[in-house]
C-alpha cells in the first residue's frame, strides 16, 4: 500500500487529499481495505476521505465480528457516507475539529489590583445576608440539526472503494464496492493485461466524456459492487484516480511499468517510488492498494 501527493499539491502547498486503510480480520483470515479520493472542490477533502475510510473498515469488521456470511455492503458505504455527516454537523456547529484551523488565543491575564491600605475597623452590627434571588434555569442548547447532503459535499465529498479479499480453495474471494470514480483492477502478471472490476471512468464510445463524480455522502443505489477470484499469477490494485487515469487500458507505459515492478511484492517504499512516476498532465495524488494470493493458489484458466 502506497499514496502520494500529486505535483500540483506539492506545488501549491496543499495536503494530500487521498485516504487508505487496510487490516485483517483474525477470526476469518480476511483483509479489509479501503480507498478514497477526498473531492478537490471540498473544502475539507483530506479529512473526508480519511473518514470514509475508516468507516468503511470499521463496518466491514463489526460485519465480520457478527459473523455474517455475505455481507452487506450497501450498509458500508451507507456508514461511511453517514460518519461524513456527523462530522459535518459536529463542524458546522463549531464542536468539532477542523484541521488546520489555528486554536483559539487565550486573552492575556489582568494584573492583579494592589491590596487597599488596612484601615481601623469600627464596630457594626452583625450583618445579615441578604436572601439571594433565585436565577431561572438557562435553557439547553439546541441541538444543531443535520446537515442536508448538500452542505456535506461542500465539506467532506469523498469517493470510496472498501472491499474484502478472503480465503478460499484455489486463491482469494474478492468482493468490492464503491461510490465515486475510483477504481479496481485485475493485473494479469503473464500477460501484463489490466481487466477493471467496475465500470470504465470513461466510455470509449461516449460523444461527450463528463468529469463529474458522484461522491460520499451520495450513496449509490443500487450498491455498485464488483469482484473476482484472485489466483496465482494475479495481482490485485485497489487505487484512486491519480493511479487510474494515466493507467488507462494499461496498454502503455504505466501498465507496463507496474507489470514489471508488481511481479513480487515490493517493499512499501519501493512500491511509493514507483507510483510516484512522472507522466505530463498526471500530476494528482496516487493512491495503490495491491494484494497478491498466498502460496497455495491456483493459477488462472
Amino acid at each position: 500500500m502506497a499514496s502520494v501527493r500529486g505535483n500540483s499539491h506539492r506545488y501549491y502547498r496543499k495536503p494530500r487529499q487521498d485516504s487508505a486503510a487496510a487490516t485483517v480480520h483474525a477470526t476469518s483470515e480476511t483483509i479489509v481495505f479501503a480507498v478514497a479520493d477526498g473531492v478537490s472542490a471540498a473544502r475539507l477533502p483530506e479529512l473526508g476521505s480519511m473518514l470514509a475510510c475508516e468507516a468503511a473498515i470499521g463496518a466491514v469488521l463489526r460485519q465480520l465480528d457478527a459473523g455474517q456470511g455475505e455481507l452487506d455492503w450497501a450498509a458500508v458505504v451507507r456508514q461511511a457516507a453517514a460518519a461524513l455527516t456527523q462530522r459535518a454537523r459536529a463542524i458546522l456547529a463549531g464542536t468539532g475539529p477542523v484541521p488546520g484551523a489555528a486554536p483559539a488565543a487565550s486573552p492575556a491575564p489582568h494584573p492583579a489590583p494592589p491590596p487597599a491600605p488596612a484601615a481601623s475597623p469600627t464596630p457594626h452590627p452583625a450583618a445579615v445576608p441578604e436572601p439571594s434571588p433565585t436565577r431561572a434555569p438557562h435553557p439547553a442548547p439546541a441541538a444543531h440539526p443535520a446537515p442536508d447532503p448538500a452542505q456535506v459535499e461542500r465539506l467532506l465529498a469523498t469517493t470510496l472503494v472498501v472491499g474484502t479479499a478472503r480465503p478460499v480453495p484455489g486463491g482469494l474471494e474478492v468482493r468490492l464496492s464503491r461510490a465515486g470514480d475510483s477504481g479496481a483492477w485485475l493485473l494479469d502478471l503473464d500477460r501484463a493485461a489490466y481487466r477493471p472490476l467496475f465500470a470504465p471512468k470513461y466510455d470509449p464510445d461516449a460523444v461527450i466524456v463528463s468529469n463529474a463524480v458522484v461522491p460520499l455522502p451520495r450513496c449509490p443505489d443500487p450498491a455498485e459492487l464488483g469482484g473476482c477470484l484472485l489466483v496465482a499469477g494475479q495481482v490485485l490494485l485497489v487505487g484512486t484516480d491519480g493511479f487510474g487515469d494515466p493507467l488507462g487500458d494499461g496498454d502503455g507505459q504505466v501498465g507496463a511499468l507496474f507489470a514489471r515492478e508488481l511481479a513480487e511484492p515490493p517493499s512499501a517504499a519501493w512500491l511509493a517510488h514507483v507510483l510516484d512516476f512522472s507522466r505530463q498532465t498526471f500530476d494528482d495524488d496516487r493512491t495503490l492498494i495491491a494484494i497478491w494470493p498466498g502460496a497455495g493458489a491456483g493459477r488462472p484458466a
